[in-house]
């Protein structure tokens, strides 16, 4: 019989009761190691496997039996475990990879963490080696066979490493628990998490999972178990009255991880992190610098930029805030946003968020204009958390006004008409929030420096200035009235300023506005004199004139800075000569060729012979890869020689 004691730090209505519950629930319980499987170690020389004689011979328990004419094996390792003790872990990938799969769904960790929001007390029950306590199909067990120094061993229970292992097992968790699922009861595999909203309920809640366990004769680990506790650990995460945090352990360990120096340490820390994203405002944008090295054929370059995004991912995740687990009685919120790199969104209920979610656009997606990239983060956040939001009334909010008509516009692209598709599965609205004021999501598809113009070029000394040059610039004061009278849609006034889509701020040609405006996206000490691309975005996340482009290009061309810092990414240009002039006709011709033209008579590519003395051009047909030999021969035959 277990000993079971009060958990620390609970209050209990009764003590006494909830120890008679235990007592008598956990009678018939065994907590002995008699069930564990112990394998020998397929590698003779392995220290771990002398030091433990005992785990290398047959099983007393009768968990493993000598088989005889085998043709399965597979070798055999040791891996630690938290406590000290060693798990034994068989290599199945022979047997693995012949293998029929199994398709049966095991649950999503998100939607597990949904179900215990309302919930103020918990239990925790993890199973005694749980694989072990299935029993391996009569018939089947010499397929489980593993080879060591001591001979070949059959498994009589279901092992780890089998590809089939954890659906079996969540299968048979699923069916015993069945009529508990979504009520008070959630199973990961070996792990059950019973919740409640009383102390009372709880008890009872209790009586009946351990009446299932002990009827189809389950057993736990009353070490790794905690009974009644109002906040519990579950899948890396701790749970407590509607909020859900980060587990400090794994949160130290990333904090702790040194940076990478080659791809697979890359990706093993992008894992590990990438597990806690619904905790990370803006994680594409940042981590972006980290998963360009993962790309096919990309060469390894740990550059400053690279080193910036670790070490801010790893800040980050010690200071994001705890998120609320997702209330379906209360109507849902959805903020998004889009910029010139990346889509973002937050999920949130009563001003708290539920969720972040984020990814960077493909290069196809940066072409698109300013109201498909933000239709493209709204269908890509109702996509995301469509078990949230299908069958409930939500708002939608964007900082942009043209997407705000999108519901109502009658013409429709292919494009726009499988959004709106997809779209008609929702009961939302559409609702226009300036970026100002939709601060959450308009901060997260920004990335740090972007936010840093949006802070201080817009002081009221700045908007003054541009008031000013709108009444003085015709084009703008023209532009002002059309925005005040209604009659065009790519402007709106705003206190005396004209905004255009995207919420950007247009600049009129007053003074040195505009020189102003590329003077802090270009020279300032966050901006750090960036390319052309780079400046033209830092410009267009906020700000918006004619001919930006031709602007900035003229502006960091004769940067000085740039001119005598950035080295010529390209071989210095030979000696220019000018050609001497041609004295007579056909005494200095030039050639080239015209291709990929529509065919006539069979041809598609045309070679220009030009006399530089009379201009005289001479248009001969050939084929697209002629030879020189042939190209002379052409010239020959219908030059003017």
């Amino acid at each position: 019989m277990a000993d079971a004691r009060a958990p620390d730090g609970a209050r209990w209505e009764d003590p006494r009761r909830l120890w008679k519950f235990l007592e008598l629930s956990m009678t018939d319980v065994k907590h002995s190691d008699e069930r564990n499987a112990r394998a020998p170690d397929g590698r003779d020389g392995d220290p771990r496997a002398r030091s433990r004689p005992l785990q290398t011979r047959p099983d007393a328990s009768g968990t493993f039996y000598v088989g005889h004419e085998q043709c399965y094996g597979a070798p055999v390792l040791f891996q630690k475990k938290k406590d000290g003790s060693l798990r034994l872990c068989i290599d199945y990938r022979a047997l693995n990879k012949i293998t029929i799969k199994n398709r049966y769904p095991i649950p999503l960790i998100a939607d597990l963490f949904d179900q215990l929001g309302k919930a103020r007390w918990f239990s925790k029950i993890d199973l005694r080696s749980g694989y072990y306590q299935v029993r391996i199909k009569q018939g089947d067990e010499a397929k489980t066979a593993c080879v060591t120094r001591y001979g070949a061993y059959e498994f009589l229970v279901m092992p780890f490493g089998l590809t089939n292992a954890p659906v079996t097992f969540c299968t048979l968790m699923n069916k015993l628990f069945q009529p508990f699922l979504d009520r008070f009861v959630v199973v990961y595999l070996d792990d059950i998490v019973v919740y409640s909203q009383t102390l009372e309920e709880h008890v009872q809640h209790l009586r009946q999972v351990f009446q299932v366990l002990r009827d189809n004769e389950l057993y736990i680990k009353l070490e790794k178990c905690s009974f009644a506790k109002q906040e519990v650990e579950f899948l890396g995460h701790w749970i407590k009255e509607g909020k859900l945090m980060m587990d400090n352990a794994k949160v130290r360990a990333i904090l702790e991880w040194k940076a990478p120096t080659k791809v697979p340490e890359l990706r093993s820390f992008l894992g590990f992190v990438n597990y806690y994203r619904r905790f990370i405002k803006g994680y594409s944008g940042i981590a972006a610098p980290l998963t360009n090295l993962l790309k096919k054929n990309q060469t390894w370059d740990w550059t400053e930029e690279c080193q910036q995004a670790f070490d801010r991912l790893k800040h980050v995740v010690s200071e994001e805030p705890i998120m609320v687990l997702a209330d379906h009685t209360k109507p849902f919120e959805v903020h998004t946003d889009a910029s010139d790199f990346a889509i973002r969104g937050v999920l949130m209920q009563d001003g708290h968020p539920i969720a972040f979610e984020s990814r960077k656009l493909n290069d196809t997606e940066r072409r698109y204009t300013v109201q498909e990239k933000e239709m493209t983060a709204i269908v890509h956040c109702l996509r995301t958390w469509r078990h949230y939001l299908l069958g409930s009334k939500f708002t939608v909010m964007m900082d942009n006004v043209a997407t705000s008509y999108f519901q109502t516009q009658k013409k429709l692209t292919l494009k726009q008409a499988r959004w709106q598709d997809f779209l008609a599965e929702f009961d939302f609205k559409l609702e226009y929030k300036p970026g100002r004021a939709n601060v959450v999501a308009d901060a997260l598809s920004r990335k740090a420096e972007l936010n840093i113009i949006t802070r201080s070029m817009p002081t009221s000394n700045f908007l003054e200035r541009i008031k000013e040059g709108i009444q003085h610039v015709e084009l703008a004061k023209n532009l002002l009235k059309l925005a005040k009278e209604g009659k065009t849609r790519r402007f709106w006034e705003n206190d005396g300023t004209l905004l255009t889509i995207g919420n950007r701020l247009f600049v009129p040609r007053w003074g040195t506005l505009r020189k102003d405006v590329l003077r802090e996206c270009h020279d300032s000490l966050w901006a750090g004199h960036p390319g052309m691309n780079r400046t033209l975005a830092l410009v267009h996340d906020k700000y918006y004139w004619p001919r930006t482009q031709d602007d900035i290009e003229s502006y960091v061309k004769t940067c000085l800075v740039c001119q005598q810092d950035k080295g010529e990414q390209q071989l210095p240009a030979g000696l220019l000569e000018p050609l001497p002039i041609a004295e007579k006709p056909w005494d200095s011709v030039t050639m080239d060729f015209i291709v990929a033209l529509p065919k006539s008579h069979g041809f598609g590519t045309i070679m220009v012979v030009v006399d530089r003395f009379s201009k005289y051009a001479t248009f001969i047909p050939c084929s697209p890869d002629i030879k020189v030999d042939e190209a002379a021969r052409l010239f020959f035959k219908n030059g003017q020689i």
